[in-house]
């Protein structure tokens, strides 16, 4: 059983349209999370608690730090392929899902189809804030795999979809929520993979507001 440490306080645009076509029917470089560009501070940071006795508390809150990295780093990377006309999307995104299968179906089936219409985009997503939930630690026998989720306020207003030919797509940046939306991510470790994190649930939420 993993241990579940609640905590007390409270990334990928062409998926992420495709993803809210299929549930609706119809940043600055993100490297350094502490800009204001690309995160607020929440009024409390799980990871500035007060001091207590536990002694994974040090632990638990590196954890948390790397797995935000971890989703500012996504976000990045999702921009960038999707600037680049989704060239060599597969190799360059395919290391943040090595943990979950089905979602990486899902995703790169919209990068997929992203590159065989010849689609790009300019500007950038914004992650404007990211809030650690929830934490659960894994058993000793699976030392690393942590599962982490995170609350996001994302803001995509920026994005606009280019085709081939460099012209305007307006059907592809319809889809973009022309508002800030929430997402909720789950991340686990991957101690022996190579960005040591990958996503495990991806749920933006473009009918709502943050």
């Amino acid at each position: 059983m993993r241990t579940r440490h609640p905590l007390t306080a409270t990334a990928l645009l062409a998926t992420t349209v495709l993803f809210l076509t299929a549930c609706t029917g119809g940043g600055e470089d993100p490297t350094d999370p502490t800009t204001d560009e690309t995160t607020t501070q929440p009024a409390e940071d799980p990871t500035t608690e007060d001091p207590t006795d536990d002694p994974s508390q040090s632990y638990r809150d590196q954890q948390i730090e790397a797995a935000k990295e971890f989703i500012l780093d996504f976000y990045a990377t999702d921009d960038a392929v999707a600037q680049d006309g989704y060239e060599n999307w597969e190799p360059r995104l395919f290391p943040f899902f090595t943990g979950e299968e089905e979602l990486w179906q899902l995703h790169s089936a919209g990068y997929r189809q992203s590159a065989e219409e010849g689609l790009s985009i300019e500007g950038e997503t914004e992650v404007y804030s990211i809030e650690a939930t929830d934490w659960e630690q894994a058993p000793e026998d699976a030392e690393g795999f942590d599962t982490i989720t995170f609350d996001l306020c994302v803001d995509a207003r920026d994005v606009q979809f280019l085709n081939e030919d460099g012209t305007a797509n307006p059907e592809e940046t319809s889809g973009i929520p022309d508002h800030r939306f929430p997402t909720e991510i789950e991340v686990m470790g991957q101690p022996e993979a190579e960005l040591g994190w990958s996503l495990m649930a991806f749920e933006p939420d473009g009918e709502s507001s943050c």
